[in-house]
């Protein structure tokens, strides 16, 4: 495990040989079932901070045991997803803006998830004289390659403009362990900095750098070629995904969706 890029808090942990208990927090979670786990962990300090090289905050990890859901387990999710975003969000009224962000590259499989999130996100600015509050907006910016301008300048800029209350970023992830791969959902209160897992990091999203609260959803997609072995002939930045890649992330973009949607919205869609 030692030296492996990952952006999964358990992983981090068992990285540097910490016993998940001293940073884990008691979460009880809908729908109990043997085949979804839900771990929630909060670094609550400074000296934790810079030991884990991670932000102060919480983060949820709910994990399945297979990228193949069905409408049983799918629904189990949402509401869970649903009800960890309800503990994050702050409070909100009738005039509170929301902007969901896509972040990575949509031309790219396992990196297309904050994309097709967000176009399954119920968009409310638009709607005027609705009872649908508070007010949400989406925009996946894509990747610097694509537009010349870096994806945190774009939101940036948009912040200043729109100047929402609260981001709720969606992102692929980088994973240490295969079986986590499409399997397990992040959900933090303390920003993102894109790329860092594939060790390509951008500017950082959170409160201090964009001056609004910020809440993200990521999951592993990828994974190094080096981490599953040690083959010196192995390119280090060769990196891994799934066959599949295409179906997995259009169910879990839906799944996710759609817990944001509930959380925000108490609706899942609109038929």
């Amino acid at each position: 495990m030692k030296g492996i890029k990952t952006d999964i808090i358990s992983e981090i942990l068992e990285q540097q040989q910490i016993e998940a208990s001293k940073y884990s927090v008691p979460f009880k979670y809908k729908n109990d079932r043997n085949d979804i786990k839900i771990d929630h962990f909060t670094i609550s300090n400074k000296y934790q901070s810079k030991k884990l090289n991670r932000p102060i905050g919480e983060y949820y990890l709910i994990d399945t045991k297979s990228t193949y859901f069905d409408d049983t387990i799918n629904n189990v999710i949402v509401d869970n997803i649903s009800e960890i975003l309800t503990k994050l969000l702050p409070n909100i009224d009738n005039n509170f803006e929301i902007i969901v962000v896509g972040l990575g590259n949509e031309k790219i499989q396992s990196d297309s998830l904050g994309k097709k999130v967000c176009e399954n996100i119920i968009i409310t600015k638009i709607l005027s004289n609705s009872n649908f509050k508070p007010k949400i907006s989406a925009i996946a910016p894509s990747v610097m390659g694509e537009t010349g301008i870096e994806s945190f300048d774009i939101i940036s800029g948009i912040i200043k403009r729109v100047k929402p209350h609260l981001l709720i970023i969606i992102d692929s992830l980088c994973a240490g362990h295969m079986d986590r791969l499409g399997k397990s959902i992040q959900i933090t209160n303390v920003g993102i900095i894109p790329g860092a897992g594939i060790n390509n990091p951008k500017k950082k999203f959170t409160k201090s750098t964009l001056g609004c609260d910020v809440i993200t959803i990521g999951v592993p997609l990828m994974i190094y070629a080096k981490t599953l072995c040690n083959d010196k002939c192995i390119d280090d930045e060769l990196i891994l995904t799934f066959h599949d890649i295409d179906l997995i992330v259009d169910r879990l973009s839906s799944i996710i969706a759609k817990g944001i949607n509930l959380a925000l919205l108490g609706i899942e869609t609109i038929d």
